[in-house]
């Protein structure tokens, strides 16, 4: 994902979505011509987030927005050894950025944005409910 493309989130994602894509992993790129720069990536990863969580819970997996709701679950994250400074950031338990930290800035804007609505799946997944009634819920406000 270059720079370009992470200022237009809304076409990606519709492009995206009316090709078929039903498995997402956003790779942004940091060096180059065009490096993604930590602001636009976590508004990027946000209105994303928001279209997604209103329209396609549990019919298109997006590989950072299920390993978000994982660490609120509860379930290991798989990281590479931390950076001394991320050992005290609050992000760390879902962070999945392998340490990119010219990014940390905009994953923290994502883990922030998508924190209640991480917590009402996760409190739907451990009433034996399914995720995707979220989006029955934010359609009723």
């Amino acid at each position: 994902m270059d720079s370009c493309n992470a200022r237009e989130p809304g076409r990606v994602y519709q492009a995206l979505r009316q090709s078929g894509s039903k498995n997402l992993h956003f790779l942004p790129q940091t060096a180059g011509e065009k490096p993604v720069m930590p602001e636009i990536w976590g508004q990027f990863l946000t209105q994303i987030f928001a279209m997604w969580v209103r329209e396609d819970i549990g019919q298109i997996s997006v590989r950072l927005f299920d390993d978000t709701l994982n660490g609120w679950c509860g379930k290991e994250m798989c990281q590479k050894k931390a950076l001394v400074k991320c050992q005290t950031c609050p992000g760390r338990r879902l962070c999945t950025a392998a340490n990119d930290d010219e990014l940390c800035q905009g994953y923290l804007a994502f883990y922030d944005y998508s924190a209640p609505f991480m917590k009402v799946m996760r409190d739907l997944m451990k009433q034996n409910r399914p995720a995707e009634e979220l989006m029955a819920l934010l359609r009723q406000k």
